[in-house]
């Protein structure tokens, strides 16, 4: 199976359990790389955006 392949609901509800988290567990990304570089931008902004709002990261040494 591709890594992109998109599976509709009517597929996924088709598929066993571990089917099912066999295929969520092969789009799992552990890192960034090898993303969009758009992508990476937009999951950085929104992870320090979240962050900051949590006060997990000083806004300032952003």
């Amino acid at each position: 199976m591709s890594d992109d392949r998109v599976f509709t609901a009517e597929e996924m509800a088709a598929m066993s359990p571990d089917e099912r988290a066999q295929i969520v567990r092969q789009g799992q990304r552990s890192s960034l790389d090898g993303l969009d570089p758009a992508f990476q931008a937009r999951v950085r902004a929104t992870s320090r955006r979240i962050a900051e709002e949590h006060g997990l990261l000083d806004a300032e040494q952003a």
